[in-house]
């Protein structure tokens, strides 16, 4: 019996990764899970009934010597529900570590510092192991396009706050996060309005605001319902007060 399957979808600066409530209705089988936690840089993504995802991250943080951009990837699978390994994993021929059963990521490192190189199409190869078969996959998507966040770098818990960015083409679905407090809206959505009820969990102090369109879609392989998903994120450091 297949149930919702989450993944995480990693948002990446240099220093760290940043990686249901839903507004102005999102695209079709996804959510995101908005329940406050103690990992800011992890907002998950469901896709009901879904056997496996593979998702490819493009991202863009605002540094002091000016914008820096890494491509990493995360993959994830399960088998009726279970968290299962199904091999090796290269996104763009670069070899995927397994943290866990069914838990996979690239980032960037010593070899690769600002991760791999995407091509115009993005290359997945699986091993494969137990009921998942071998596979491969070449996804033809573009990355969604957004320009950088717009809003202002203070945060003011009790009156809200704005999170936007200029203009996003090519989403299926936009994640707004400021900290640990995550919202998802439909792809053509460039503004966001946090309530001061939703920020009021925040700790004061520098957190993360992030804009993340993606897009994706899906292939039956072998009986297995895989996702294939391109994200694309732009984050500043913003400081939460009162």
């Amino acid at each position: 019996m297949k149930i919702k399957f989450l993944f995480i979808a990693l948002f990446c600066s240099l220093t760290f990764i940043a990686c249901e409530d839903e507004d102005d209705a999102p695209a079709p089988a996804a959510t995101t899970n908005n329940t406050t936690n103690n990992n800011s840089s992890q907002p998950s993504i469901q896709f009901a009934g879904a056997d496996g995802s593979l998702i490819a991250v493009m991202s863009t943080s605002e540094t002091v010597a000016g914008p820096i951009t890494l491509n990493t990837g995360v993959a994830a699978f399960n088998d009726n529900g279970t968290a299962t390994s199904v091999g090796k994993i290269t996104l763009e021929g670069v070899e995927m570590t397994e943290n866990s059963a069914g838990s996979y990521t690239l980032s960037a490192s010593a070899q690769n510092p600002m991760g791999v190189t995407f091509d115009q199409a993005i290359d997945w190869d699986v091993a494969g192991t137990g009921s998942f078969s071998a596979f491969t996959e070449s996804n033809t998507n573009d990355f969604p396009t957004i320009s950088g966040v717009q809003s202002p770098e203070t945060v003011d818990k009790s009156d809200g706050y704005t999170l936007e960015t200029g203009s996003i083409s090519n989403a299926d679905s936009v994640i707004f996060m400021i900290g640990e407090v995550v919202r998802v809206a439909a792809g053509n959505t460039v503004t966001y309005n946090f309530t001061a009820d939703d920020l009021r969990g925040l700790a004061t102090g520098t957190t993360v605001a992030s804009i993340a369109p993606y897009n994706f879609y899906n292939r039956d392989i072998s009986g297995k319902d895989i996702y294939f998903v391109n994200e694309t994120v732009v984050q500043k450091n913003v400081t939460i007060q009162e």
